[in-house]
């Protein structure tokens, strides 16, 4: 099954709030975030997280946000260290690596 994600910040990047969108199976799902100093980068990967969470084995989740997707593909930030725990933390989702429960694949949307 495809999962189609997207993040966003209102009024201005960075900011103190936005959400994250997942359309899953035609029903979309609207989750908002209040963080002061939200950005977009950190709303779209927030919402790769959350698929990954509803995921199941074989589902694809599909962004359009490139930066993200080479953070996942890779597990870390590089502008944005203090992320890095929360790539590598959910890149086995993604990815499958060994002795985890589930592989979901992740592909770009722009690729």
């Amino acid at each position: 099954m495809k999962i189609f994600v997207d993040g966003y910040t209102t009024e201005k990047n960075p900011s103190d709030s936005g959400g994250i969108v997942i359309e899953k199976n035609g029903e979309i799902s609207d989750i908002k975030i209040d963080k002061p100093g939200l950005t977009n980068n950190e709303a779209e990967l927030r919402a790769v997280w959350q698929a990954a969470e509803e995921a199941t084995e074989g589902d694809e989740i599909l962004t359009d946000s490139q930066v993200v997707f080479y953070w996942v593909k890779n597990g870390y930030a590089n502008a944005r260290p203090d992320l890095n725990s929360v790539c590598q933390k959910r890149i086995w989702q993604v990815y499958g690596q060994k002795n985890r429960e589930k592989t979901i694949g992740l592909k770009n949307l722009k690729s």
